[in-house]
Protein backbone atom coordinates (compact mmCIF):
# COMPACT_ATOMS: atom_id res chain seq x y z
CA UNK A 1 0.00 0.00 0.00
CA UNK A 2 1.44 3.32 -0.79
CA UNK A 3 2.31 5.81 2.17
CA UNK A 4 0.46 9.19 1.88
CA UNK A 5 3.10 11.78 2.15
CA UNK A 6 3.86 13.59 5.37
CA UNK A 7 3.21 17.32 5.43
CA UNK A 8 5.26 19.24 7.83
CA UNK A 9 4.06 22.27 9.48
CA UNK A 10 6.75 25.42 9.82
CA UNK A 11 5.99 26.98 13.53
CA UNK A 12 7.68 30.62 13.50
CA UNK A 13 9.12 30.92 16.65
CA UNK A 14 7.51 33.53 18.84
CA UNK A 15 10.82 35.76 19.30
CA UNK A 16 10.94 35.81 15.78
CA UNK A 17 7.43 36.75 15.01
CA UNK A 18 7.64 39.33 17.67
CA UNK A 19 10.74 40.52 15.65
CA UNK A 20 8.91 41.11 12.69
CA UNK A 21 6.09 43.11 13.67
CA UNK A 22 8.47 45.34 15.30
CA UNK A 23 10.32 45.48 12.05
CA UNK A 24 6.75 46.62 10.30
CA UNK A 25 5.80 49.36 12.57
CA UNK A 26 9.60 50.74 12.45
CA UNK A 27 9.01 50.60 8.69
CA UNK A 28 5.79 52.60 9.01
CA UNK A 29 6.55 56.26 7.04
CA UNK A 30 7.35 59.13 9.54
CA UNK A 31 4.16 60.88 8.83
CA UNK A 32 2.36 58.12 9.83
CA UNK A 33 3.34 57.94 12.74
CA UNK A 34 3.52 61.92 13.28
CA UNK A 35 -0.41 61.38 12.56
CA UNK A 36 -0.92 58.61 15.06
CA UNK A 37 0.78 60.18 17.90
CA UNK A 38 0.75 63.74 17.10
CA UNK A 39 3.04 67.25 16.46
CA UNK A 40 5.85 68.32 18.97
CA UNK A 41 5.19 71.47 19.16
CA UNK A 42 8.26 72.48 20.89
CA UNK A 43 10.51 70.21 18.14
CA UNK A 44 8.66 72.73 15.49
CA UNK A 45 10.55 75.94 16.89
CA UNK A 46 13.20 76.02 14.38
CA UNK A 47 10.53 76.07 11.97
CA UNK A 48 8.34 78.93 12.93
CA UNK A 49 7.52 81.26 10.03
CA UNK A 50 6.95 84.79 11.05
CA UNK A 51 3.57 84.54 9.62
CA UNK A 52 2.54 82.61 12.79
CA UNK A 53 3.07 86.25 14.58
CA UNK A 54 0.74 88.05 12.00
CA UNK A 55 -2.57 88.01 14.36
CA UNK A 56 -0.37 89.86 16.85
CA UNK A 57 -0.24 93.71 17.58
CA UNK A 58 3.15 94.44 16.31
CA UNK A 59 4.09 91.08 15.02
CA UNK A 60 8.22 89.81 14.32
CA UNK A 61 10.34 89.80 12.32
CA UNK A 62 13.14 87.27 11.05
CA UNK A 63 15.58 88.72 12.97
CA UNK A 64 13.85 89.21 16.24
CA UNK A 65 12.30 85.82 15.81
CA UNK A 66 15.94 84.08 14.86
CA UNK A 67 16.88 85.37 18.48
CA UNK A 68 13.84 83.99 20.18
CA UNK A 69 14.70 80.53 18.59
CA UNK A 70 18.24 80.93 20.34
CA UNK A 71 17.66 82.62 23.85
CA UNK A 72 14.01 81.90 24.49
CA UNK A 73 13.95 85.93 24.37
CA UNK A 74 14.37 88.80 22.10
CA UNK A 75 13.38 93.09 22.53
CA UNK A 76 9.93 92.36 23.12
CA UNK A 77 8.97 88.15 23.21
CA UNK A 78 9.56 85.95 25.44
CA UNK A 79 8.85 81.97 25.39
CA UNK A 80 6.91 81.52 28.78
CA UNK A 81 6.31 78.01 28.02
CA UNK A 82 7.30 75.28 25.84
CA UNK A 83 6.53 71.42 26.13
CA UNK A 84 5.60 68.94 23.57
CA UNK A 85 2.50 69.80 24.13
CA UNK A 86 2.55 73.95 23.91
CA UNK A 87 4.21 75.99 23.20
CA UNK A 88 3.53 80.09 24.21
CA UNK A 89 5.17 83.18 23.35
CA UNK A 90 4.38 86.45 25.02
CA UNK A 91 5.20 89.89 23.89
CA UNK A 92 6.03 92.46 26.48
CA UNK A 93 4.50 95.59 24.82
CA UNK A 94 1.58 96.16 23.89
CA UNK A 95 0.44 92.71 24.99
CA UNK A 96 0.22 89.68 22.87
CA UNK A 97 0.26 86.02 23.20
CA UNK A 98 0.29 83.27 20.95
CA UNK A 99 -0.27 79.74 22.21
CA UNK A 100 0.46 77.11 19.59
CA UNK A 101 -0.75 73.43 20.10
CA UNK A 102 -1.07 70.16 18.50
CA UNK A 103 -4.64 69.12 17.47
CA UNK A 104 -5.95 66.87 15.10
CA UNK A 105 -8.93 66.49 12.69
CA UNK A 106 -9.32 62.89 12.01
CA UNK A 107 -5.68 61.52 11.19
CA UNK A 108 -5.08 64.51 10.08
CA UNK A 109 -2.27 66.49 12.42
CA UNK A 110 -1.61 69.96 12.53
CA UNK A 111 -0.48 72.73 14.48
CA UNK A 112 -3.24 75.54 15.97
CA UNK A 113 -2.27 78.96 16.63
CA UNK A 114 -4.23 80.95 19.23
CA UNK A 115 -3.68 84.19 18.85
CA UNK A 116 -4.76 87.06 21.77
CA UNK A 117 -3.80 90.97 21.44
CA UNK A 118 -5.10 93.95 22.86
CA UNK A 119 -8.42 93.92 20.40
CA UNK A 120 -9.39 89.96 19.11
CA UNK A 121 -9.04 86.42 19.93
CA UNK A 122 -7.87 84.93 16.68
CA UNK A 123 -7.25 81.22 14.95
CA UNK A 124 -4.64 79.96 12.26
CA UNK A 125 -3.11 76.77 11.49
CA UNK A 126 -0.03 75.34 10.32
CA UNK A 127 1.31 72.39 9.11
CA UNK A 128 4.81 70.62 8.33
CA UNK A 129 4.66 69.71 4.63
CA UNK A 130 8.58 69.75 3.35
CA UNK A 131 11.32 67.68 5.25
CA UNK A 132 12.70 70.91 7.29
CA UNK A 133 11.11 73.63 5.75
CA UNK A 134 9.02 76.17 7.12
CA UNK A 135 5.51 74.84 8.47
CA UNK A 136 2.99 75.94 6.23
CA UNK A 137 -0.91 78.03 6.32
CA UNK A 138 -3.47 75.30 6.33
CA UNK A 139 -7.33 75.30 6.09
CA UNK A 140 -8.92 72.55 8.64
CA UNK A 141 -12.45 71.18 7.69
CA UNK A 142 -15.66 74.32 8.40
CA UNK A 143 -16.49 71.28 10.90
CA UNK A 144 -13.49 71.06 12.77
CA UNK A 145 -13.37 74.99 13.23
CA UNK A 146 -17.06 75.20 14.06
CA UNK A 147 -15.86 73.17 17.43
CA UNK A 148 -12.72 73.65 18.00
CA UNK A 149 -12.87 77.36 17.69
CA UNK A 150 -14.20 79.49 20.69
CA UNK A 151 -15.14 83.48 21.10
CA UNK A 152 -13.16 83.36 24.16
CA UNK A 153 -10.45 81.35 23.63
CA UNK A 154 -11.55 78.46 25.65
CA UNK A 155 -10.74 74.70 24.56
CA UNK A 156 -12.79 73.70 22.17
CA UNK A 157 -14.39 70.32 21.48
CA UNK A 158 -13.56 67.13 19.67
CA UNK A 159 -16.45 66.08 16.74
CA UNK A 160 -16.61 62.78 18.09
CA UNK A 161 -17.57 64.09 21.47
CA UNK A 162 -20.18 66.43 20.55
CA UNK A 163 -24.33 66.20 20.91
CA UNK A 164 -24.88 63.54 17.20
CA UNK A 165 -28.01 65.68 16.42
CA UNK A 166 -26.11 69.23 16.46
CA UNK A 167 -23.19 67.48 14.30
CA UNK A 168 -25.32 65.91 12.00
CA UNK A 169 -27.28 69.70 11.32
CA UNK A 170 -23.67 70.51 10.67
CA UNK A 171 -23.19 68.41 8.51
CA UNK A 172 -26.74 68.94 6.55
CA UNK A 173 -25.65 72.97 6.42
CA UNK A 174 -22.30 71.84 4.97
CA UNK A 175 -23.86 69.68 2.05
CA UNK A 176 -26.47 72.19 1.40
CA UNK A 177 -24.09 74.96 1.05
CA UNK A 178 -21.74 73.31 -0.97
CA UNK A 179 -24.61 72.40 -3.63
CA UNK A 180 -25.55 75.94 -3.69
CA UNK A 181 -21.84 76.91 -4.33
CA UNK A 182 -22.53 74.11 -7.14
CA UNK A 183 -25.07 75.32 -8.52
CA UNK A 184 -26.85 71.63 -7.82
CA UNK A 185 -30.40 70.83 -7.28
CA UNK A 186 -31.59 71.50 -4.48
CA UNK A 187 -32.74 68.52 -2.21
CA UNK A 188 -35.61 68.46 0.31
CA UNK A 189 -33.41 67.82 3.39
CA UNK A 190 -32.09 71.60 2.52
CA UNK A 191 -35.43 73.09 2.99
CA UNK A 192 -36.29 74.90 6.23
CA UNK A 193 -32.98 74.91 7.62
CA UNK A 194 -33.64 77.72 10.22
CA UNK A 195 -36.66 76.15 11.37
CA UNK A 196 -34.64 72.97 11.59
CA UNK A 197 -31.64 74.83 13.41
CA UNK A 198 -34.40 76.78 16.05
CA UNK A 199 -35.87 72.89 17.20
CA UNK A 200 -31.81 72.42 18.07
CA UNK A 201 -32.01 75.12 20.15
CA UNK A 202 -34.84 74.43 22.03
CA UNK A 203 -33.36 71.11 22.57
CA UNK A 204 -30.31 72.22 23.76
CA UNK A 205 -31.90 75.56 25.42
CA UNK A 206 -30.04 74.53 28.90
CA UNK A 207 -26.63 74.20 27.64
CA UNK A 208 -25.04 77.36 26.67
CA UNK A 209 -22.09 75.94 24.99
CA UNK A 210 -23.88 73.94 22.42
CA UNK A 211 -26.13 76.97 22.03
CA UNK A 212 -23.15 79.03 21.08
CA UNK A 213 -22.24 75.99 18.27
CA UNK A 214 -25.51 76.21 17.01
CA UNK A 215 -25.76 80.16 16.65
CA UNK A 216 -21.94 80.22 14.45
CA UNK A 217 -23.07 77.07 12.61
CA UNK A 218 -24.29 79.69 9.90
CA UNK A 219 -21.00 82.24 10.61
CA UNK A 220 -18.93 79.42 10.22
CA UNK A 221 -20.39 76.84 7.55
CA UNK A 222 -22.99 79.03 5.56
CA UNK A 223 -26.80 79.53 5.72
Amino acid sequence: MARSPVRLRCRKPRAALLALLIGVAGALPADATEKRRGLDVAALLPRLPVEIFDNTTEGIDEDELKLLRIRGQSENWRISARTARKLVFTAKRPYSEVTLRPVQDGLEAFVEALTFNEKAISYSYWVPKAASGPLEAHEPSALFRLFNEREDGRPGVAVKDAPAAIVAHARLRERCAQARKQAAPSTPDCEGLAAKAATLGQQFAAEPRWIAIIDRIPKVIGD
